[in-house]
């Protein structure tokens, strides 16, 4: 199915280097790591993260399934700083694929301190 292969190819690039502005696997920053991941796929996306948020169709963070977006704010009704893709969505928490200051990683963000606090919006584009 299309999501998994999204999610796969994406996770080939864990442990690229974190580079502000970054859109390729020399280095990436977080929307140009989900631009570069869905070019793949023929879906186009802008090169920032608040412009991608506008992109594609909105669905609850809850019902995000694999491949979709997921966008943070540091405040509620804050600017979008940070967008990532989702591996997975059950029980055990919803698990994304994203570009930080760590590089690209995986990460469960339902049980993380940091970003748990900072989830916002969710996107489906394809």
């Amino acid at each position: 199915m299309l999501r998994e292969d999204v999610v796969q190819y994406a996770k080939q690039f864990v442990g690229t280097k974190y580079i502000y502005a970054g859109k390729d696997p020399k280095g990436f920053d977080c929307s140009g790591f989900t631009r570069y991941v869905w070019k793949e796929f023929d879906v186009s996306l802008s090169g920032s993260s608040r412009m991608q948020e506008d992109q594609g169709t909105p669905v609850s963070v809850s019902k995000a399934k694999a491949g979709d977006l997921i966008f943070f704010r540091r405040e509620k009704r804050g600017r979008v700083f940070h967008v990532a893709l989702v591996v997975s969505n059950s029980r055990d928490g919803l698990k994304v694929i994203h570009s930080t200051n760590r590089g690209v990683v995986i990460d469960n963000i339902s049980n993380n301190s940091y970003w748990r606090p900072k989830i916002s919006t969710a996107r489906a584009v394809l």
